[in-house]
């Protein structure tokens, strides 16, 4: 048989292949979409609700939910989740990063802001951000398939959705081993989500900008690309999920002016001199 035989039979295998793996997630995803849908266990308002979402896909790929405030998730696991990612080992190292985090909402380095600049003028830049962001967009459009070329837009490429991401997280799993109290989480989270309103426009733009910022960070390791499979399925999942647990909360479309997006600042003082996390138990 000729070489062309063979080049044929195992494009139509792969073909198939692809078809029954893609099939595979879909269940998978209804099945998970299932898993997280909405059905509170404390009374929860639709904007409450919108706050937790703010840290969707971290809590997506931890197998938490958003039924409460706090992490359904054991405190044995909590604990190696803080300090795996955040090197979070005390209430005090816990206040020591979210303050350091608040300040930094939505910074770029130098680097960073160069790689997306140059991504958006069509011209390959030789450095590491470059890379990892052309790695990260590569796969999202043409492997996982998230979103087309041709759909990016510039709120994409802020990293205010994963420094906001890793914000909700954190206070969530905060609060469930008793550093920071219930009133400032819900302050914190409340202030967050008005600055995500102002920036992105749906969850699906959200959430996709924060996989953008988890590559172009290189918090993920792009060489293991089951891993990435794995933090796609975060933004597949809540999207299959749009029924059962996004439309239960606020609405991104509430109006949104510059007055009611407090500073960075603004976030940490519920009270002068105090920050919102001196009210630590």
């Amino acid at each position: 048989m000729s070489m062309d035989f063979w080049v044929a039979a195992l494009v139509i295998w792969l073909a198939l292949l692809c078809t029954v793996v893609g099939v595979r997630m879909g269940w998978d995803d209804s099945r998970r979409a299932r898993d997280i849908a909405f059905v509170p266990t404390e009374a929860l308002a639709a904007d409450q609700l919108f706050g937790l979402l703010l840290g969707a896909n971290l809590a997506v790929l931890e197998h938490d939910d958003f039924n409460q405030l706090a992490s359904k998730l054991p405190r044995r696991r909590i604990r190696k989740v803080l300090a795996r990612y955040w090197n979070v080992q005390s209430a005090r190292g816990f206040r020591r990063v979210v303050d350091e985090r608040l300040r930094e909402l939505g910074a770029m380095s130098w680097e960073e802001a160069a790689a997306i600049e140059a991504w958006q003028r069509g011209e390959p830049a030789d450095s590491d951000a470059y890379r990892s962001l052309h790695d990260v967009l590569f796969f999202l459009s043409m492997h996982a398939r998230i979103v087309r070329s041709d759909e990016m837009r510039d709120q994409h490429f802020r990293m205010l959705a994963w420094d906001v991401q890793q914000l909700a997280c954190l206070l969530r799993l905060g609060f469930t081993l008793g550093y920071v109290s219930r009133e400032a989480v819900w302050q914190t989270l409340d202030q967050l989500q008005r600055m995500a309103r102002a920036s992105y426009t749906s969850w699906k733009d959200y959430s996709f900008s924060a996989l953008v910022g988890m590559g172009l960070r290189g918090v993920i390791d792009l060489d293991d690309i089951g891993d990435w499979y794995r933090i796609a399925r975060s933004h597949t999942v809540l999207m299959a999920a749009r029924r059962s647990l996004l439309a239960r909360a606020g609405d991104w479309g509430a109006s949104i002016t510059p007055a009611d997006v407090e500073p960075v600042g603004g976030l940490l003082a519920f009270g002068a001199p105090i920050t919102a996390f001196d009210t630590l138990v």
